[in-house]
């Protein structure tokens, strides 16, 4: 009984000395060394026409295994700006054992500028309606293009008998925010429509633009009237100082047809 016992024993004994071997085998054949990631330099300088391979150059990574593997570094992610248009680019690379090592750099935009709205129609209508205001309210982002999905309607305001005052706010992946406030005319649309090519327009002061080729067609009951477009009025502000300003555009005509439409200028 008792020899018997005894080689049980032994026998355990072998195959965990086996086990241990084995693991200790595995884990002398594994490189526990992870890649290295290097800069040429710790900033770099870019446009934001410039796309992600602007962003990849000057960086290179090499593994004791792998060898150089600068090929296979990858962005994982970008920040907020940190300082003046400046955010941290964090890169990622693995080699062949799944080592993991991750490094970042700064990266400055030279040409960036905040979002910017723009509009699709004009915001009038016989009622308010957030889900009709953010149909002709659009915003874009000179690094994330398109950000229409992000804007958010701040806060609406009473101004007078049939005209609210919608704040509006939204923000790009560099957490940089623009706000703009803009009328919203409670009131049903006229006989003839006028419509415009552009319905928001950012100018710098002293810009000059167009406003009578701003206008892209004119329909009166459902009939083009281009014909019209000389004897369409419109009502230019004086804009000599930054500031948010409407140019009114209408039409009376003897029959007794009429019809309006705005247009915002943000002067910067």
């Amino acid at each position: 009984m008792l020899r018997k016992y005894l080689c049980l024993v032994i026998t355990v004994v072998v195959i965990l000395i086996y086990i241990l071997i084995q693991k200790t085998t595995l884990a002398n054949s594994q490189d526990n060394n992870s890649p290295t990631i290097s800069f040429d330099s710790q900033k770099i300088v870019v446009s934001v026409k410039d796309d992600e391979s602007k962003l990849l150059e000057g960086v290179s990574a090499t593994d004791e295994e792998d060898g150089n593997m600068s090929n296979q570094v990858f962005i994982e992610s970008l920040s907020s700006f940190v300082d003046n248009h400046t955010r941290r680019v964090n890169y990622i690379v693995y080699d062949s054992d799944e080592n993991i090592t991750k490094a970042s750099r700064l990266v400055e935009y030279s040409d960036y500028v905040p979002p910017v709205f723009s509009l699709n129609d004009q915001l009038r209508a016989e009622k308010y309606s957030v889900s009709e205001l953010t149909k002709r309210v659009k915003a874009s982002s000179c690094i994330d293009g398109d950000i229409s999905s992000k804007v958010s309607v701040i806060n609406v305001t009473y101004v007078e008998t049939g005209i609210l005052n919608v704040k509006l706010g939204v923000s790009d992946s560099t957490n940089t925010s623009s706000y703009l406030s803009l009328n919203y005319y409670l009131e049903s649309e006229g006989d003839i429509d006028i419509e415009l090519n552009q319905y928001l327009v950012y100018l710098k002061q002293g810009d000059t633009f167009n406003y009578r080729e701003n206008i892209k067609t004119i329909t009166e009951k459902l009939t083009n009237r281009d014909s019209l477009k000389d004897y369409i009025n419109i009502d230019v502000p004086i804009m000599n100082k930054a500031g948010v300003y409407e140019v009114n555009y209408s039409i009376s005509r003897s029959n007794g047809n009429s019809g309006k439409t705005t247009m915002v200028v943000v002067v910067e």
